[in-house]
């Protein structure tokens, strides 16, 4: 796995273009070894989908850790996730593939994040929490050590979550509740 450290202000000075999937392909006519690409969307689900189509046509998928960022030399980082500025990430913990971290979160040590999930901004956990697969965190939420997030689960933002939560289940408030039991998007398009 290749990381590269970035600042913030390199898609504002154009170092890099933005390009959808089918302008990729117009544009290098499917001959991809000089594409490197991010996966820059907020919806677990579609985050998923692009992952897995810039896959399938073999372009390198790139890893982007903003150098404000604090990485423990002992923590997994997997391809293509993005972790923004300021965010701090503790020893022993596993970011699987295809992860997006916001701004100024804190991953507490020996937690373990499932592939093609999203954390907001100002997110904290404690340690020792195993996340399942397209999980989505809204901003400013919290959660205690010790916890399973299930696949496809929802933390509302500013939730405060005591305890596990089950495979597609949404959860609101302080302390968490089950708000619905049903696997949707996150942001209805």
């Amino acid at each position: 796995m290749t990381s590269r450290k970035w600042g913030g202000v390199a898609a504002e000075r154009h170092l890099f273009e933005i390009l959808t999937f089918n302008e990729v392909s117009e544009k290098f006519k499917n001959n991809f070894s000089e594409v490197e690409a991010v996966v820059a969307v907020g919806e677990p689900r579609d985050r998923e989908t692009l992952y897995q189509k810039l896959k399938n046509a073999k372009i390198k998928i790139a890893t982007l850790i903003d150098k404000t960022a604090k990485i423990s030399p002992t923590a997994k980082i997997g391809e293509g996730t993005i972790i923004n500025e300021f965010s701090t990430v503790h020893s022993q913990a596993v970011i699987a593939q295809n992860v997006l971290i916001d701004t100024f979160c804190k991953i507490s040590h020996d937690i373990k994040i499932g592939s093609h999930s999203v954390i907001s901004a100002n997110v904290a956990f404690g340690g020792r929490i195993n996340f399942g697969e397209r999980v989505f965190v809204g901003m400013g939420a919290a959660l205690k050590e010790n916890i399973s997030i299930g696949n496809d689960a929802v933390i509302g933002m500013g939730s405060v979550v005591l305890k596990s939560v089950e495979n597609c289940v949404t959860v609101v408030g302080n302390p968490a509740r089950v708000l619905t039991n049903s696997a949707q998007k996150v942001f209805k398009h």
